[in-house]
């Protein structure tokens, strides 16, 4: 990881330079994120050669020559449809391989981010990389750790920056109950999962206070008035089985 971490910040800054906003996402956006606070190279390995960034409509095809410019090759033209959100590039062996999102996020609900790109440096917000891992089907040990570390190492409060936005995640999770039902049960993982997933690696005060302000975090989106349209669904829409299968564990 710490590799990935190192890769990603020169390619951040070439891109800065180059006049083209890219941002973080995924478990290389959250290790960029904690290291100033922890040890990556204490964390469990991870077995990744390929890194999750998002970029703006507006700007695809001036990432796309970005990315052609340090050898990469992309799976479409550099005009992306109105309907792909989505763009792949290789550059097998030398480079990691990049998924590039344009304008949201779909691991399994839609989230919007053309608008937030720019909040923080290098990353997506901490609030929207919250929302990305609790929306993972499935919930890998690596999301649980991700998760783990997010809420672990930061503070929650009303605004982005250093702080997990709560008002963010509530507004989004208060307009659509699936998401709602999957982020409660996502932020029900128990203390003890927690722990094995990450304690015997990192200081168990992290442990400690991801659980609290998981728990926290819950009351809240259980607090947040909802939508019309949410009551709508949570009506139509069954909760017979259990969402959280952590795989790997």
């Amino acid at each position: 990881m710490e590799r990935l971490v190192a890769f990603g910040t020169d390619l951040l800054a070439a891109a800065e330079a180059a006049g083209v906003t890219l941002r973080f996402l995924g478990s290389v956006g959250v290790a960029l994120r904690c290291q100033d606070r922890i040890d990556l190279a204490v964390l469990p390995p991870r077995n990744r050669r390929d890194m999750d960034l998002v970029c703006t409509s507006r700007q695809f095809r001036s990432v796309w020559k970005f990315l052609a410019s340090l050898g990469y090759q992309g799976d479409m033209q550099p005009v992306i449809p109105t309907n792909v959100k989505r763009a792949s590039f290789g550059c097998r062996p030398r480079l990691p391989d990049i998924d590039l999102y344009v304008d949201y996020v779909d691991f399994c609900f839609r989230l919007d981010l053309k608008n937030r790109i720019d909040i923080d440096p290098q990353t997506i917000t901490l609030a929207d990389l919250v929302l990305s891992k609790l929306q993972r089907t499935p919930f890998r040990i690596a999301d649980v750790q991700d998760l783990c570390l997010l809420l672990g190492l930061f503070e929650t409060g009303g605004s982005d920056g250093q702080c997990i936005n709560v008002d963010r995640i509530c507004d989004v999770t208060s307009r659509d109950f699936r998401r709602y039902a999957k982020a409660i049960d996502r932020l029900g993982v128990d203390e003890g999962v927690l722990a094995s997933s990450i304690a015997a690696t990192v200081n168990s005060t992290v442990v400690a206070q991801a659980f609290e302000n998981a728990s926290f975090l819950k009351r809240k989106l259980i607090a947040q008035p909802k939508s019309l349209g949410w009551r709508f669904q949570r009506r139509f829409t069954s909760r017979e089985t259990p969402l959280v299968t952590v795989i790997g564990l």
